[in-house]
């Protein structure tokens, strides 16, 4: 049901799945269904009710929905300024989120030092050049 036609269809086998379970496995099925109408569907409204149950899937399940946060972004291609605003707000919350993860933080503490290391042998390099090219 969730993979149906029928927009509506699927839409209500996802709302009816996550009302019934908090399964990840579910919650994830689930999400990937909303993901794809909010990508496929041209009308609006349907984009905006979308968007809406996806926010209240985050409260619950946010690493859920940071697995489809490349999906979600797809929305951004909307012509519609509200559509974009609101990918846009959620995305960041999920972003933000993501950036709040510990293991993340320390990936990006250990990138930066190796980053300063780096700069630092390459200043040291260049000061030997220089002082070879003026001897």
């Amino acid at each position: 049901m969730l993979s149906s036609p029928s927009a509506s269809v699927s839409y209500e086998a996802s709302w009816t799945l996550v009302s019934l379970s908090s399964a990840p496995t579910a919650v994830r099925a689930a999400a990937k269904t909303y993901a794809g109408l909010l990508n496929s569907q041209s009308d609006n409204n349907i984009k905006l009710i979308v968007l809406e149950k996806l926010e209240e899937l985050k409260g619950r399940h946010t690493k859920v929905l940071q697995e489809i946060l490349m999906d979600i972004l797809r929305a951004l291609s909307s012509p519609n300024p509200d559509i974009c605003k609101k990918v846009s707000e959620r995305s960041e919350a999920k972003r933000t989120s993501l950036d709040e993860d510990e293991p993340a933080s320390s990936k990006r503490s250990e990138f930066s030092s190796k980053r300063s290391e780096s700069e630092q042998q390459t200043k040291r390099s260049e000061a030997k050049r220089t002082a070879n090219e003026t001897s």
